[in-house]
Formats: C-alpha cells, structure tokens, sequence
C-alpha cells in the first residue's frame, strides 16, 4: 500500500464513485497517532510446533515471528513476551491495526499455521521505550480496523521489552466503530463520523463518554444499528444460505442516512461486525447459515475495503465479486488462507479477467477454488433458451433488447446469465431449473442446491464437462 495515496472519497460520492479507497493519513496525523492510542493484546500460537523449525528451541524464532508479524501485517508490534511451556507469543498493537493481525489467522510460519486470538490479558507496561524515529515510523492504516474492543480485560502481566504508546483514557468499552483510526487521523472527519454510530464487540451503546459527539447521538446510533440489522435481514436467504450486498451503496435505506458520508472502508466493517455482533451471533452460526456472499456491483477496485470479510466468514464457500472493477490479484490473494472453504469465486465483469497473468497468479494462489470465466467478447449473456439445441440462434442477441423481443424474454435470459455464473451450470440445465420453478430466481437457487446436497446433479450438467 503506498503512502503517497491521497484521502478516500465518501461513501455516496457521486453514487458512481462509492465503496472507493480507504483514505490515508497524512504526516501531520501520523505523528499525532504516534503519541497515544488504545492498545490490544493479541495472543500466537502454534507458530513453534511442531513441523516448525523452531518446535525445538522457540527463543531463537521469536525475532522471526515478530518480523514475519510486522511485514505480513504492515503494521508495528510494540512489544512482546513469549509465555509457557506451550511457547504463546503475546504482542501489544494498536487496537485499531487489530484486523490486520487477526487476518493472518491460518497463515503458514515456518511450516506451521498460526492461531491468532484476542488475549485475555492486559498489554504489558514494562520494558523499553521506544525512539521517536521507532514511534513514528508508521505505514498508512488499511481498512478492517473498526471492529475492536477499546477496553482489554485485566489478567496477568509479563516481562517485555518494549514499551508500548499510552493508552487513551475513558471508562468502559464503547469504541465507535464508525471512528476507527480516524480518531487520529482528521479530527474534523473523526467527530463527524463517531457522532453516527457506536459498538463494541457486545453492542453495547450505553458507555459513550470515550466517544466524540455520543452524548447528542446515542438514540441516533441505536437507529442506526437498528437500520443495518433490517438492511442485512432483508438481504438474507435463509433457505439458500445466502446474504448479499450487491449494490450496497444505492440501497435506498442507506441513502438518507449517515452512512453516506462515511468512508467505503468503515461502512463495510461497521456492516461485517453487525453481521458478527448481532444478526449471525456466534461463529458457529456464521459457518452454518451463510455459505455463500454476494459483493457484486459495489465498484471495487481491491478488497482492501472489504478485507474483514474474511475474518467474519471465514467458512464461506462461495464469493461473488462480479461487477467490479478488479484488475489485479493484488490482495485477494491474501484470502487464500484466511478463506480456505472458498469453493466458487466469482470474478465475472471484472477488468481481471481479460488479464492472463493476474488471473494466474489468482488461480495459483486459489487453488482450490473455482474461478468463473469471463463472458465471451460482445456477449454479455451466454446462450440460453435451449441454445444447445438451436444452434442457429445467434449468441450475441441474448440479452440484448431487440425488435420483437418483449422485456420479459431479456429480463429472463439475464436471470440465466447470472444463475450460471453463480453454479457453474450450462446453459440447458439452467434453463431446465428456472422453469421448473416458475423463473423465482431464489426458489430456483435452493432447488439446485438440495440436488446438488442429494447427488442428484450430474456432473455433465456443469460447465467444463
């Protein structure tokens, strides 16, 4: 990520404009967040077992794990303390690089995968101090940082040797989510936005006093948490195990409310950590209730917006990113490890496809997922309505309006175009699967998948066979 990049556009900018980069602090902020910031402890583990390298003498890695940590995430560790016999490796960060840490959950260190959790320990206080040159030698923030607790439980302390920044004062636990890292990044945008929205990890709105604008705001972020649940319940199918935010930022609900005027990057976080908070309340039902995502159709040009997806649904099977403007491998390759179920990956639409060497360096790095390919040249719409029998038919007039084809007859050769997108079927059983269900999009969704679920798909039926 450079640091020369400039400040994110708001989330209803232009319409045409939204969900765009995160934006970046400037040298001014930088080193106003180097003298003080909430900090969270986060616990290693597994890193020195066994097959690692260093399952036999952990001492000797533990520079090297702190510096895979640090390059992996872009951000500074600003100490750390290696406990017991099971060698856990306790870090100080700063809470809101939290996400960054948390997405290297599963990556591979010297052999071994590694397990990152929130300790429940307080961050250690002892050690060495930094140098001014050390405190302010920070890379810009990425998105994904707004769903953490400003309060670390108490617990035991240990030896460090660093000093980490101070800790920012205020009682309880009522960290604004739509603050984030902004809180020491532009004051003026910061007191805007925290003014609009706050939770913790329990969705707690009573504790406020840490929270710039919460006294004459607190009923208005209640409203709007409460809008954010109904927006994702109505974009849930429950039978199909499917959510989708596809054109998120047009939703009508969204449009008069405060959310517009906040960065891409904090209204996709403040949305996964309600998913997480309180519509899907547990992992568990995370992993059994939403298999598959839509993210069609929202601009993206990376994933960096939209990175704490992964460590909200890290079970999901299928992606669908179509419709974007996504045109290299950039940072979905780091998924691969953080999105290991991932069956489907749906790129159609995307700048991506039509470029051989970053598709391939996405299909090495996502092996074991499928990868929809792009949409033949001057054809939107693949061939439907029987095409398979009809060879005659010409295939660039699918979907296209033409004279004498009524808008229903475009309106349902679309619906096959994405229906085979989203399961890789060909055209003939999409069309077999729409009409046996009256073209309901939805009912036709869950039918496929209940025979898939009873073998009752024959692999012929998909595209490749």
């Amino acid at each position: 990520m450079s640091p020369g990049r400039g400040r994110a556009t708001h989330f209803s900018q232009s319409r045409s404009q939204t969900f765009q980069q995160p934006y970046q602090r400037s040298n001014h902020a930088q080193s106003a967040s180097s003298s003080g910031g909430d900090i969270m402890q986060l616990a290693v583990k597994g890193w020195a077992a066994p097959p690692s390298k260093f399952s036999g003498n952990p001492e000797s890695g533990v520079s090297a794990i702190v510096t895979f940590l640090e390059k992996k995430s872009q951000r500074k560790i600003h100490s750390h303390r290696l406990v017991g016999k099971s060698h856990i490796l306790f870090i100080d960060i700063d809470a809101a690089d939290s996400q960054r840490f948390f997405h290297l959950h599963g990556f591979t260190f010297s052999g071994a995968p590694l397990t990152i959790e929130e300790s429940r320990g307080r961050p250690s206080q002892g050690g060495q101090q930094f140098s001014s040159q050390q405190s302010n030698d920070r890379t810009p923030l990425g998105p994904g940082q707004q769903n953490q607790m400003a309060h670390v439980p108490t617990g035991p302390r240990g030896r460090t040797n660093e000093r980490p920044r101070r800790r920012s004062r205020g009682s309880g636990s009522g960290k604004d989510l739509m603050r984030g890292s902004n809180n020491n990044q532009n004051g003026q945008l910061a007191q805007q936005q925290s003014s609009f929205f706050n939770s913790n990890n329990h969705a707690n709105t009573s504790n406020n006093n840490n929270v710039p604008g919460s006294q004459q705001s607190t009923s208005e972020k209640q409203q709007l948490q409460e809008l954010m649940v109904r927006i994702i319940s109505k974009r849930y199918n429950a039978e199909a195990r499917f959510l989708t935010f596809e054109q998120l930022s047009t939703d009508p609900d969204i449009a008069s409310t405060p959310l517009v005027q906040s960065t891409a990057g904090k209204v996709w976080s403040a949305f996964f950590t309600v998913c997480a908070n309180q519509v899907f309340g547990s992992a568990a039902q995370r992993r059994t209730m939403v298999e598959s995502i839509s993210l069609a159709k929202n601009n993206l040009s990376d994933v960096k917006d939209v990175i704490a997806l992964s460590a909200t649904f890290p079970q999901l099977k299928n992606l669908d990113l179509s419709n974007n403007n996504i045109s290299t491998a950039g940072d979905l390759r780091f998924w691969r490890n953080s999105l290991r179920s991932i069956e489907h990956l749906v790129l159609a639409n995307n700048p991506i496809m039509n470029n051989p060497a970053e598709l391939q360096k996405l299909v090495r790095c996502n092996g074991n997922a499928s990868i929809a390919p792009p949409s033949p040249p001057h054809s939107p719409v693949p061939p439907f309505a029987g095409i398979a029998s009809h060879p005659e038919v010409d295939v660039r007039e699918f979907g296209q309006p033409r004279p004498g084809k009524s808008e229903e007859q475009v309106i349902k050769e679309r619906m096959g175009l994405q229906f085979s997108v989203e399961t890789h079927l060909k055209m003939y059983y999409v069309e077999l699967c729409l009409a046996a269900n009256n073209f309901d999009y939805d009912k036709a969704m869950a039918n496929i998948r209940e025979m898939w679920e009873r073998g009752e798909v024959p692999a012929e039926a998909f595209l490749g066979q």
